[in-house]
């Protein structure tokens, strides 16, 4: 990419300092090498636009920014810094979202445990796979531990490009919905599992957080899927608005693309599609609320063309997600669970499991991180 594409994209008159190659692109100031395009973000905590200096003097051929300077390199003012980095980290690394299946999650709980199930299967459909999430980074067959459920655009573009695998299972958070991390992406299937109080430090309001999360649905391709749980109160909402055409809907009674059934207290689950095509499965997860993850996990592999065989035997010898309903037991009997429950009705589904599977005596415990969302705590 040269500064003179930079230039024309972003409608700049900068046209005569544009003949130097881009060599790399970075929002933080001691990264920057000779020929690299400096991005100045106003962040949370800092702001980017105070190391422009010490990014000039690191060798930065041009900066982007948001306030209005004179600088002694090609400067462009854009409105927002964190979505014209994203674009730019897409053309940086020649949209690599393309050469890949890519499926999408969101969601305020289920979201690694869909992602490590499709993961699963679509391997054991003999597919290579990856999967960028909470819990690590796996490209290429290789694990790295994940800093955010969502890495920044210029990570995430850069992992997707270095990816060699057929598909890649990304979990999206509002976060990096509302922070333009995921612009330039391009979702084969985007899945809404649920929605419930969270993170309201950040979004004010479950509204608006409802408004981020549906973004995941611009992001498809012009024949991608969205599947969205119909039995989580926003999840219909998302149906009953019909925004987008490209929605599938899942719920146990109703005109339903795919419909469930739960067929006993064994966690069996029927997914009957529109097609009449219909499969059989064991959830291979305790709790009712994982007959949805499974069950979206299914769909979601249905429409990536796996056999129903394949999603069958493969929920037989599924080993479970870490930090997920986690068992460890001690000499005396005592079974001890851990689990990111951080909401309450996460915490509602981990104690109706334990008492499922006869727990005669339950104690938990439970915390939160210093400053994030405080407006749920006495409800949990």
């Amino acid at each position: 990419m040269k500064l003179i594409d930079v230039f024309n994209l972003l409608q700049t008159d900068l046209k005569d300092s544009g003949h130097e190659v881009v060599k790399g692109l970075t929002t933080d100031s001691r990264k920057v090498k000779r020929g690299y395009l400096f991005i100045a973000i106003s962040g949370f905590e800092k702001d980017g636009h105070k190391y422009i200096e010490e990014a000039i003097k690191n060798g930065a051929i041009a900066v982007i920014g948001e306030k209005r300077l004179s600088l002694t390199v090609p400067y462009i003012a854009v409105q927002d810094s964190r979505k014209t980095l994203g674009i730019l980290a897409s053309i940086f690394y020649a949209h690599p979202s393309k050469k890949h299946r890519l499926i999408g999650i969101t969601g305020t709980n289920g979201k690694t445990t869909t992602a490590y199930l499709i993961h699963h299967l679509i391997k054991e459909a003999g597919y290579s796979c990856g999967m960028i999430g909470t819990i690590e980074n796996n490209i290429n067959n290789q694990t790295r531990k994940a800093k955010n459920t969502t890495p920044d655009a210029l990570e995430l573009q850069s992992l997707l490009a270095e990816s060699m695998d057929d598909f890649i299972i990304l979990e999206i958070s509002s976060h990096a919905l509302h922070q333009h991390r995921t612009e330039g992406l391009q979702l084969d299937i985007a899945i809404f599992t649920n929605l419930t109080h969270d993170h309201m430090d950040y979004h004010q309001t479950i509204e608006e957080y409802y408004s981020e999360k549906k973004k995941i649905f611009s992001l498809l391709k012009d024949e991608g899927v969205g599947l969205v749980n119909i039995e989580d109160t926003w999840g219909a909402k998302i149906a009953l608005e019909q925004e987008h055409n490209k929605i599938k809907t899942i719920g146990k009674a109703g005109d339903y693309d795919l419909q469930l059934t739960f067929k006993d207290a064994k966690y069996q689950l029927k997914i009957s599609s529109v097609k009449k095509d219909t499969i059989v499965a064991d959830s291979p997860l305790p709790g009712k609320h994982n007959l949805y993850n499974t069950a979206i996990a299914i769909a979601a592999c249905l429409e990536s063309g796996i056999s129903k065989e394949v999603i069958s035997q493969g929920l037989m010898n599924f080993r479970g997600v870490p930090g997920r309903w986690e068992k460890y037991y001690n000499k005396k009997g005592a079974v001890f669970i851990i689990d990111y429950a951080h909401t309450e009705d996460a915490l509602i589904y981990l104690l109706q499991t334990a008492k499922e599977n006869r727990a005669k005596k339950i104690y938990m415990v439970f915390g939160f991180r210093g400053k994030r969302d405080k407006s749920k705590r006495i409800k949990m």
